[in-house]
C-alpha cells in the first residue's frame, strides 16, 4: 500500500521523503485491508495517520506473507525500495524505515543489511532478536535512531531493544529510547505527529 501527498500530482519538480512502515505479526497474510484498521493488531498502521493529516511524504506499507517475518525479507523490502526510488520522485536523502513488534526486528535487520538507504530509523517493541543480527551492528553508525518499547511488553522483552541502543551509544550512534507503559498507544501517536520521528517528513 502506498500513499501521496495530495500535492504529488500537482507540483511535478518536487521531490518528497518516503516513510516505509512494516507492520506487526497480527497482519501477516493476504488481506491489504488490515493495513488500514485491523483491530487485532498493533494499531492502524501508518496509512490512516498519512491519508488522514495529510502528510508531505510517500508512505509505503508491505503486506508480509503468512509465514514468513520481516527479518526474512531484507532482500525482497530492499528490491522494493528500489523499484520505489525508480518510479516516484523520491528525495533520496529523506527515507526513513519504522515498523511496530516483528516490523520493529525488521526495522533492524532491514537497516543493518542496507544501511545506505535510510536517514534515521524508529523501532517501536523491536530490537535485535537474532544472532546474525547482533554480528553486524558495528556496520551502522551515523544515523538518528528512535526506539520505543512496552516496559511490560509480554511478546518482546524490553531488554532486546535497550541492549540494541546501548550497544549503538557504545559506537557513537545517536540513539534515544522511550519506556511507555502502552507502545502500542505511544506508535500511534507518534505516526500522529510524524515530525516528533522524521524531521523533514
Amino acid at each position: 500500500m502506498i500513499t501521496f501527498p495530495k500535492s504529488y500530482d500537482t507540483e511535478i519538480h518536487t521531490q518528497y521523503p518516503v516513510i516505509l512502515f512494516l507492520h506487526s505479526m497480527e497482519e501477516r497474510g493476504s488481506d491489504i485491508r488490515v493495513l488500514l484498521q485491523n483491530p487485532a493488531g498493533e494499531g492502524n498502521g501508518i496509512a490512516p495517520y498519512a491519508l488522514q493529516n495529510e502528510y508531505e511524504c510517500i508512505t509505503v506499507t508491505p503486506l508480509c506473507p503468512q509465514k514468513s517475518y520481516w527479518p526474512r525479507l531484507t532482500k525482497k523490502l530492499n528490491l522494493l525500495l528500489t523499484d520505489i526510488v525508480s518510479a516516484y520522485r523520491v528525495k533520496k536523502q529523506n527515507i526513513y524505515v519504522t515498523g511496530v513488534s516483528m516490523g520493529g526486528m525488521g526495522v533492524w535487520s532491514l537497516w543493518m543489511k542496507y544501511p545506505h538507504w535510510f536517514a534515521a530509523i524508529a523501532s517501536i517493541s523491536g530490537g535485535i532478536y537474532f544472532p546474525y543480527m547482533r554480528e553486524n551492528i558495528a556496520a551502522i553508525k551515523d544515523i538518528p535512531v528512535w526506539g520505543f518499547h512496552d516496559r511490560y511488553d509480554p511478546s518482546i522483552p524490553l531488554s532486546k531493544e535497550q541492549g540494541t541502543i546501548d550497544r549503538l551509544r557504545k559506537a557513537g550512534t545517536v540513539g534515544n529510547i522511550q519506556f511507555p507503559k502502552k507502545a502500542s498507544i505511544t506508535f500511534m501517536r507518534k505516526y500522529s505527529a510524524m515530525e516528533n520521528c522524521f524531521p523533514g517528513s
